[in-house]
């Protein structure tokens, strides 16, 4: 009798823990992204800011 509040349950939680995950990956990815960008700010500093 109570299997579409445990059906609604475990999709809010399915739910939750895909979006969880998704935003590790995406941290993640942003994280890298940031680092690489630095990086090549840092190189064309030293290529070009200094003449």
């Amino acid at each position: 009798p109570k299997l579409p509040s445990a059906l609604l349950a475990v999709a809010l939680v399915f739910i939750g823990i895909l979006s969880f995950t998704c935003g590790l990956i995406l941290d993640t990815v942003v994280k890298g992204t940031r680092k690489q960008y630095e990086l090549q700010v840092t190189e064309a500093y030293r290529e070009h800011g200094r003449r």
